[in-house]
């Protein structure tokens, strides 16, 4: 009983004990105490590790700690950084921003919800160095450059700082203090002017506001080339048009920037469009060029191209110039003249050799020719020539016939050349005597061997048969078949007689005909068969020039001239036998051109006549002979081998 009156009385105590226990207050915790950071603080990461002393709560309770950290004094619920921490030291998660002022406390708190702030300190986070994130203009290891650029980077501060900039430029991948082209600029850009085809090394260091500096890479890039300047044309003088046929161009030296050597091709030509594949002289060094033989009256285009070691080039100004005119070298007058007479008057025939002239112009598609010159023609009575004695001008052959001169007169005559610019060049003057007039006289001669009268007539002082010969030396085929002579139209037979021949009417009308094989055959003693040169005196008498009597072939216009206009000629010109030659239409014997022909027959009368001469062409084989045309009006020299073809003949007196 004892026992449980005591076990009564202890259950009753600890139910008093425990009830006033319930009953009793709870105290706040002491104040953390702020260890570190110190209070002003500076130079804090912005992380930061926050540690305090710990708090110590008079009930023994269970503390934990709230930090908070603001930017300002006044703390918000956003100011939290951390919750319900045991320990007595905390490190923020979220960096803080760099080079700012923090305030921090801490608040202590008991498992019962008591608190106990501590007292507010403050640090301020360290300074970001600001950061370059690139040389952005030019580009690393970029080539031809400008040289006139703004070198461009790209730099940012997380604190926002202002930023300052030093810009380094070196031709060297070093650095020094010389080489600062711009310090504490505040754009990202700086604009500077650089030598050509250089390489450069150029960097940029970044300061902040709190002295942070930030060195970029390196970065380097080379410039283009500087072309040289252009060179300046100086003489000829542009458009000047005198200039002579060696002349010097001269130019203004071109300058480098870059201090290249600088070397020229020069170009000169005709063409105002100069072709620069077709230079006239390069790697040329000097500032002047002499250039030689020019072609007179011409304009010419040059110009300069000055190009430096690099390959750069500069081209001047296109000037042009125009040289001299180059004056023609003087006419040769020939002192041999052809005399033709025509209506009792002397037609002369002056010749002389061309004048040269170097100049040159161009026809109406461009293209060069040589220029053209034009003769004038003087001719006096005395060797005192001047305008008045003018003949004619223009002339562009390099001969002329000067109409109607006296017979048996002293002239004197030169040429003058002219270019397209009136420039002269004076042939010497040549004196020439016009011949005698000529006299026909007109008369006989007997041919002594068969009794026959001949008319005859003297021209120039030569004695010529006015009829064809008639002498019949040869009619029978005999040993020389070769030799027989016959009269147009009659068939020469065995028994053909020289009286046969007679009483043909065509004997007394045309005379005989030959084969060249009697023409040695023919002459009596004093006479000659005409020769070739005998007929070249009657035709030059006629009118023509020694040049048309020389040459093989027909002349036209002067057979007239010798032409019997009591025959029987078929003409188409008038026959007027100006110096009664009396040539009648007795036409020729000559072989057939084709087979169905008979071998040898006559062929022509009316219309041609044919005379042989006793001379033969430079093979020694043909004879020369002239041909008569009515119809045509034309003389023909020619040749025709020796053979039985027959023609006329007409003696020439021997002279005495």
């Amino acid at each position: 009983m004892k026992n449980y009156f005591k076990l009564a009385f202890i259950s009753l105590g600890l139910l008093c004990m425990f009830s006033c226990e319930d009953e009793k207050e709870n105290r706040i915790p002491e104040a953390a105490t702020l260890s570190a950071p110190e209070n002003a603080a500076i130079d804090q990461e912005t992380k930061p590790t926050l540690t305090w002393v710990k708090s110590i709560d008079p009930d023994n309770d269970i503390v934990t700690y709230d930090v908070y950290v603001s930017e300002t004094e006044e703390f918000v619920a956003e100011d939290l950084k951390g919750d319900n921490i045991d320990k007595n030291t905390f490190t923020l998660k979220t960096a803080l921003k760099s080079h700012t002022k923090y305030f921090w406390k801490v608040v202590a708190s008991d498992e019962d919800g008591a608190s106990a702030e501590s007292e507010v300190r403050y640090f301020t986070t360290k300074n970001s160095a600001p950061a370059i994130s690139g040389l952005e203009f030019p580009a690393n290891e970029a080539t031809d450059v400008e040289k006139s650029i703004s070198l461009k980077w790209t730099a940012a501060d997380a604190d926002g700082d202002v930023l300052k900039y030093t810009v380094y430029l070196s031709k060297e991948n070093s650095f020094a203090e010389a080489d600062i082209v711009a310090s504490d600029i505040l754009e990202s850009e700086f604009a500077v002017d650089l030598d050509g085809h250089t390489q450069y090394f150029w960097k940029i260091v970044a300061t902040d506001t709190e002295g942070a500096t930030i060195e970029s890479d390196v970065a380097s890039f080379t410039t283009s080339n500087t072309l040289p300047s252009k060179a300046e044309l100086t003489s000829p003088v542009n458009g000047f048009d005198q200039v002579s046929l060696s002349t010097k161009l001269v130019w203004s030296a071109a300058t480098d920037a870059d201090q290249d050597a600088v070397s020229y091709t020069v170009f000169y030509g005709t063409n105002e469009e100069i072709n620069e594949n077709y230079p006239y002289k390069k790697d040329f060094t000097e500032t002047e060029l002499t250039l030689s033989n020019l072609r007179g009256n011409t304009t010419y285009y040059w110009k300069v191209i000055a190009i430096d070691s690099e390959g750069g080039k500069t081209s001047s100004d296109v000037f042009s110039f125009s040289t001299i005119n180059t004056i023609p070298t003087a006419p040769v007058l020939s002192s041999e003249i052809d005399e033709l007479i025509v209506d009792e008057k002397l037609n002369v025939v002056i010749n002389w050799s061309a004048s040269i002239d170097p100049d040159k112009s161009r026809d109406s598609e461009g293209n060069l020719i040589p220029e053209p010159l034009v003769y004038d023609i003087y001719l006096s009575l005395d060797e005192t020539i001047d305008e008045s004695d003018l003949k004619q001008k223009d002339v562009s052959e390099l001969s002329f016939t000067l109409e109607g001169l006296e017979f048996a007169t002293k002239y004197f005559a030169k040429i003058v050349t002219r270019d397209p610019q009136s420039a002269k060049a004076e042939s010497e003057i040549v004196e020439f005597t016009t011949k005698e007039k000529p006299n026909v006289i007109e008369g006989t001669w007997t041919d002594v061997r068969d009794g026959k009268e001949y008319k005859t007539i003297t021209v120039a002082g030569k004695t010529w048969l006015a009829q064809n010969l008639a002498y019949i030396p040869y009619v029978q085929k005999s040993d020389d078949a070769n030799k027989v002579c016959s009269v147009y139209g009659v068939d020469v037979t065995e028994t053909t007689t020289a009286e046969d021949l007679k009483a043909s009417d065509n004997f007394a009308k045309y005379g005989v005909m030959y084969s060249a094989y009697t023409l040695e055959d023919l002459a009596p003693e004093g006479w000659h068969v005409s020769t070739d040169a005998d007929w070249k005196e009657i035709s030059v008498f006629a009118g023509m020039s020694q040049a048309q009597a020389d040459e093989i072939g027909k002349q036209y216009d002067y057979g007239s001239k010798f032409l019997d206009p009591n025959s029987d000629w078929f003409t188409g010109t008038e026959a007027t036998n100006d110096f009664l030659f009396s040539a009648v239409p007795g036409g020729y014997y000559s072989k057939g051109k084709y087979s169905w022909m008979p071998p040898f027959s006559y062929k022509g009368s009316t219309m041609y006549t044919y005379f042989w001469t006793n001379s033969t062409n430079i093979d020694n084989v043909s004879y020369f002979y002239r041909a008569f045309n009515g119809t045509s009006n034309y003389i023909e020299r020619n040749s025709n081998k020796q053979s039985v073809e027959r023609m006329y003949v007409r003696l020439v007196k021997d002279s005495e």
